[in-house]
């Protein structure tokens, strides 16, 4: 999930003019996007632990 959102935020801030990662976390677009991919794709590749609420 990590390298997923890290690799959606470079291409997706370096298309809106950002030059690092860090900076497209920082706008919002790119941000939500990020959110949503990982909660409505990767979110449903991976099995819950006890304990571990994966909605948090």
């Amino acid at each position: 999930m990590l390298n997923g959102a890290h690799s959606l935020l470079a291409y997706c801030g370096l298309r809106a003019g950002h030059e690092f990662v860090h900076e497209a976390m920082a706008d919002t677009v790119p941000r939500k996007l990020a959110e949503q991919v990982l909660k409505v794709e990767a979110l449903q590749t991976i099995e819950a632990v006890e304990g571990l609420d994966l909605d948090a």
